[in-house]
Parts: C-alpha cells; sequence; structure tokens
C-alpha cells in the first residue's frame, strides 16, 4: 500500500492519513477474530448489503461530493488532475475523472475547489492518470450524480516521470494488440482498461443482455492473478507462496497499467488472503470480500467512483452467497464443473437485479443461461491478450481472438433472437431429463442398496437367529429399520 501510495500521490491523500485510516480498520477488525465463522458471517453480511443499500438510494457518492466556492450554475471550467487513465464512452465521449484543485466562474472569479468529478467530452486522444487538466464546460445531472459537460479542454502538465514510463509501457503493450482491430479491443479493455469504441460496442451489448457484470474488470484481475499464481507454483505446497505471488504481480499490474479500482480491489483482496494466511484466522470468502470492501473505501475512497463499481461488488457477493447454494442443489441433477458455473452466473444475475434496474430499468432473467458461456469466453479472451503480448504475429492466436469476439457477439444478441428462445427451452427440457434420469438412478440405487440390506439381514438371522445368539447391533439396526 505505501508502494503504491509512493508512486501514485494522486490517489493517496497521504502517508499519514493512510496509516491513521489504517490503525483505526485494523482497531475496528480486530474484535471480528475473536467470533466464531458463523457469528463473523452473521456481521459481514449486514455491512455489505447496507452498503449497498445506500448506494442504490444514492446516498453515498463520491463524485457528488465536489465542492465549489460559490454556485454551481456559475461554475464554467475546473481544473486538476486525472485520478484514472481516461476512457472512451459507448457515446464514443470521453470520460475523465479529475480531483479538483481549482475552478473559475463565468465572471472570471477564481476559486478553490476540491473533491472529485467526472468529466464527459475532452480529447479524442485517451489521457493518462496523473496529468494535469483544465476543462471548460457545465455542471449537470447525470444517473451517477453530478458530472462536468466538457466543451473545451487544455492539457496543463504531462504526468511524472514514473508516469511516462507506464504511459510509454502501457502504450507499447496497445501497440503491439492493435488498438484499432475490434477483436483487440476487448484485451485491452480487460487487461488495461481502455474503453475504446470496439470495447464500448461490446459493454453496451453486455448490458443490454444482462451480461454486464460477466466484463467487470476487478473480478477478471482477481481471478487471473489467482488462476497465474497457482500455475507458477503447481509443484509447491506452500499457499503463503502462492499468496505473495499474486501479490506481487497485481501490484505490478498497478504499477504499469494504473491505479483503476479493479486493480486496487485485486490488491486489496490478495493482501487479506496473505494476512488470513499467515495469521490464520479461517475468513470464508465472503468474509474477504467484505473487509476488501470496507478497506477499499476506507483507504481508497476516489477509487469507488460510481455505481459500476457496487455492481462488481454485488455480483460477486451473489456468487458467493447465492451461488454457493444453488450450485449445492444443482449438483444433484448434473455434473460438478457446470453446476458450479450455472449456479454462480445464477447468484450473480439474481443479486444484481436491483443494480440492473437502477442502470437502465430493465433486468434480464434469461442472462442466467448466457452468464456462464460469457464468462469462459471472455475468461479465454484475456488469456490470449496476455498471450499475443508475447507472440503479437502469431496467426493462431489472432484467428482465436477473432472467433472468441465473433462467439462473444453472438452470445449477447443471442438473447432476443429466436435462437436465444429455443435455445433456453431445450435447456430446460435437457434439464428435465437429466432430472428424471438423475431420479431413476438413485431409485435403482436404493432399490438394490434395500435388497442388499435385506440379504444381509436375512443370512444373519440365518446363522445367528436360530441358535438363539444375540444379533449384532448393525443387524439389529437394519431389523428395526425394514420393521418400520
Amino acid at each position: 500500500m505505501v508502494l503504491i501510495g509512493f508512486l501514485f500521490p494522486s490517489v493517496l491523500p497521504g502517508a499519514f492519513v493512510i496509516i491513521c485510516i489504517s490503525s483505526a480498520a485494523a482497531c475496528l477488525l480486530v474484535p471480528l477474530f475473536s467470533f466464531q465463522p458463523g457469528r463473523r458471517q452473521l456481521l459481514m453480511i449486514p455491512l455489505l448489503l447496507g452498503a449497498t443499500l445506500l448506494v442504490l438510494l444514492r446516498t453515498v457518492h463520491i463524485r457528488n461530493s465536489a465542492c465549489f466556492p460559490f454556485k454551481e450554475s456559475l461554475v464554467c471550467s475546473v481544473r486538476g488532475t486525472l485520478c484514472e487513465d481516461s476512457r472512451i464512452s459507448s457515446s464514443n465521449n470521453q470520460v475523465m475523472q479529475v480531483r479538483m484543485n481549482q475552478c473559475t466562474a463565468s465572471d472570471g472569479t477564481v476559486g478553490s475547489a476540491s473533491g472529485v468529478i467526472a468529466a464527459v467530452g475532452g480529447p479524442s486522444l485517451l489521457l493518462n492518470a496523473g496529468t494535469e487538466i483544465e476543462v471548460s464546460g457545465r455542471l449537470i445531472a447525470g444517473l451517477d450524480g453530478r458530472f462536468f459537460k466538457a466543451t473545451a479542454w487544455q492539457v496543463m502538465n504531462p504526468p511524472r516521470r514514473w508516469d511516462f514510463l507506464r504511459v510509454w509501457i502501457s502504450d507499447w503493450a496497445i501497440n503491439r494488440l492493435g488498438m484499432n482491430e475490434p477483436s483487440s479491443s476487448v484485451p485491452i479493455m480487460l487487461i488495461f482498461g481502455r474503453v475504446t469504441p470496439g470495447a464500448a460496442k461490446i459493454r453496451e451489448m453486455a448490458q443490454n443482455a444482462g451480461c454486464l457484470h460477466v466484463l467487470a474488470l476487478s473480478g477478471l484481475h482477481l481471478e487471473f492473478f489467482m488462476s497465474f499464481s497457482r500455475f507458477a507454483f503447481f509443484f509447491s505446497r506452500r499457499r503463503i507462496s502462492v499468496r505473495i505471488l499474486s501479490l506481487v504481480l497485481s501490484i505490478a499490474f498497478v504499477m504499469v497499467v494504473g491505479p483503476m479500482s479493479s486493480l486496487l480491489r485485486a490488491v486489496i483482496f490478495v493482501s487479506v488472503s496473505l494476512c488470513d494466511s499467515l495469521i490464520n484466522i479461517g475468513f470464508s470468502k465472503m468474509e474477504k470480500l467484505t473487509l476488501t470492501a470496507i478497506l477499499q473505501i476506507a483507504i481508497f475512497p476516489d477509487s469507488i467512483l460510481g455505481i459500476k463499481v457496487v455492481y462488481s461488488y454485488v455480483a460477486t457477493a451473489g456468487v458467493l452467497l447465492v451461488g454457493r447454494y444453488l450450485s449445492a442443489y444443482l449438483v444433484r441433477i448434473m455434473p460438478e464443473k457446470l453446476a458450479g458455473s450455472i449456479g454462480h452466473g445464477a447468484g450473480a444475475v439474481l443479486a444484481t437485479g436491483l443494480v440492473s434496474i437502477r442502470l437502465d430499468g430493465v433486468w434480464h432473467p434469461l442472462s442466467i443461461l448466457m452468464t456462464p458461456i460469457a464468462s469462459k469466453t471472455v475468461f479465454l479472451m484475456m488469456s490470449v491478450g496476455f498471450a499475443r503480448l508475447a507472440f503479437p504475429s502469431a496467426y493462431i492466436l489472432k484467428l482465436a481472438e477473432k472467433l472468441l469476439y465473433e462467439w462473444l457477439c453472438d452470445i449477447f444478441r443471442f438473447q432476443y433472437s429466436a435462437g436465444g428462445i429455443a435455445f433456453a427451452v431445450f435447456f430446460l427440457i435437457m434439464l428435465t431429463v437429466c432430472l428424471l434420469i438423475k431420479y431413476s438412478l438413485e431409485k435403482a440405487r436404493r432399490k438394490a442398496r434395500k435388497d442388499e440390506l435385506e440379504f444381509q439381514l436375512r443370512f444373519a438371522c440365518g446363522n445367528q437367529g436360530s441358535s438363539g445368539e444375540e444379533l449384532p447391533g448393525d443387524v439389529q439396526e437394519i431389523r428395526t429399520e425394514f420393521s418400520d
């Protein structure tokens, strides 16, 4: 954390504040260690649900914390530094998160401003975190609070020396993938968080299909870090080594890609997992997620910039809470891997129902069937993107990336087509058939077990019951079971 704060001072308010917040968080979390796991779970769930409800009711918004020395209607320009790399929205507008330090009124009055606000518009080229910029325009209200509609802009100071190195590395990697190719736009978004027009189209399709949580970068980065660490330490028997490598890899990503909220969440989650392994507390995944949310809000408040971050947290909580129980029931009628994918996808879709309605006014229950396929496809695209960084000219990797991109588009379009409805009906029929087959096999197994027990009962009675000897305890239990 201290290393990230040193490299990215715009993310953290200062070392003293970090120490104070960390100490306060530790004092609040230490009493939780003395509770049993079940009681800790009961304490964690209300905290997460309460935070979700607060955000859904729009009572907690970092963007609305922007303060101006005069009326908002008089503000005509703001000046500050970018908290994170800018991105392109689905309407081809530049979106920048500006930490303000100065503002100007329409009559020329200059005053100091504080807080973070989103500026929409801006230059066509993507800007990087740490860039000092002045944006002219006006304040308007939006879904996630107030934002600044930019009509003119000017880059005042470029990023610092470290940011130059980071920008050079990220630009070099993006150029190797090919930023103008639509199929490469999704891996660029998944790895580096830069939403180009091609990736914005995919995000819009995912939102219309009710599968936006599939593209949640925080979950993808975290899953990749953990999978890569397990692969690298496949022959290692020490779980702590795996956690340490995950932490080192996630911090390295923050240094190269920038302080995105998804990467910060991954760093905190891996840090909590490492502390859990060292202290041997035994936190569940749900408890780790809740602690991650609390620490991210406390230490990195600017990284919680909108409802989409909460969308990712709620989707993960749905996987851990609802998906686990659904998978336990589905395992009885289908293979374990398939049951886990469907159960986790259903948990994410059900948990994000309110957030989906909050985002676009529509909820899509049919996306429960699409989520497992889409999530595996997205993770494969991220893996192919990493492989293309090493071998950018490999024909097989380019072909795989193109096929996965087309397949992902077909999955999201499948939602409203006749084929999607036919697939849902076919899936329900196959699920019913699997249930009947599973029930028949279970019934045959119970009948065979009953016949075997009856044979053992008769055999035991024939050998010992006729001689007047007392029957063994297990035979007496068998006789009692069948007599009932």
